[in-house]
């Protein structure tokens, strides 16, 4: 026998299943790190319910708290509590007001998405951008208590914010069927 014919008798004719990746507990900022697409999975599948958003959403508001509290190292004092307010605050209205809107465009745009499954989205939006902060916080800490250089400040927040809001928009991209652009 020749050698070829020795290498195709040992092929098997039957494909062996794959194991599915192991996934995190399905309500983690975890797993939207690790695994985004085991995220999409889920909510299209419609199995991510409204205890999964809201354990997202409420670690969302206290990493939002955390970068609160290293912005407000800038200045001190009273700051230190009022923006370890104002991040979480600006999460929720910002949730607030996009969830219902995006729900209505996607339904407009043709896709049938539930409510619940746009809450989930929007939660993770939230949990993925602030755990993206959160990661920054140290840094904006340590230029927060050695500089007086507010412009610096200013644009590095931005930058930070900038960066986290980007994570949130592309897995909300991703989470979309058919992506952004058939929506």
């Amino acid at each position: 026998m020749s050698q070829a014919a020795l290498k195709e008798s040992f092929v098997p004719t039957i494909p062996l299943p794959t194991p599915e990746p192991e996934v995190e507990e399905a309500g983690s900022v975890t797993m939207l790190l690790r695994s985004p697409q085991s995220f999409v999975r889920l909510v299209m599948q419609d199995r991510f319910d409204w205890q999964q958003s809201l354990i997202l959403m409420v670690t969302a508001l206290g990493l939002y708290s955390l970068y609160g509290l290293a912005m407000g190292m800038f200045a001190g004092g009273n700051s230190l509590w009022q923006a370890t307010i104002k991040a979480p605050m600006i999460l929720i209205g910002s949730a607030a007001l996009c969830a219902p809107s995006l729900h209505v465009l996607l339904c407009m745009g043709g896709k049938s998405l539930r409510f619940r499954q746009v809450c989930a989205i929007v939660a993770a939006m939230a949990g993925l951008s602030s755990a993206i902060m959160a990661a920054f916080s140290p840094v904006c800490w340590l230029f927060g208590v050695s500089t007086g250089n507010l412009p610096f400040m200013v644009l590095l927040h931005v930058i930070v914010w900038g960066v986290g809001l980007g994570c949130g928009l592309r897995l909300v991209a991703q989470s979309l069927p058919g992506g952004i652009r058939e929506c």
